[in-house]
């Protein structure tokens, strides 16, 4: 389940005919976009693909 910020999100998955998702994201700034992004590609590969959660780090210091 993805879980929302406290903030205006508003996002939709699409699923492919083959191979895949597309995930759009609507948010205010790039680092709750990256949260939300975070959580679909967990929730994809645990459910669609059987596999483990993945650790990635990712540089937030970027200007949202």
């Amino acid at each position: 389940m993805i879980e929302l910020p406290g903030s205006d999100v508003s996002f939709g998955i699409s699923l492919l005919e083959e191979n895949g998702a597309v995930l759009r994201i609507l948010g205010y700034d790039g680092y709750t976009n990256r949260q939300i992004q975070n959580q679909f590609i967990e929730f994809y590969r645990e459910e669609f693909k059987g596999c483990a959660p993945l650790k990635l780090r990712k540089n937030d210091r970027a200007d949202n």
